[in-house]
This record gives C-alpha cells, sequence and structure tokens, in this order.
C-alpha cells in the first residue's frame, strides 16, 4: 500500500467517526424526545 493510500483510508476512517458520533447523538436525542 502507497502512502496516498494510507493517508486516504485515515480521512475516511475520521469521517465515518464523525458521522458515528452524530448518529449516536441523533439516536439519543430521539430517545430523549420519545420519553417525553
Amino acid at each position: 500500500m502507497t502512502n496516498p493510500d494510507i493517508q486516504n483510508s485515515r480521512h475516511l476512517l475520521k469521517r465515518l467517526h464523525e458521522e458515528m458520533i452524530f448518529l449516536s447523538r441523533l439516536m439519543a436525542q430521539e430517545q430523549i424526545v420519545s420519553s417525553l
């Protein structure tokens, strides 16, 4: 694997991680709303 590939996959993993955080926050908010 060449260096640009490593950099690219790291970037994609970071994006994926941020998406996961966003989704989990969204789901937590929905649970709060539905419990009201």
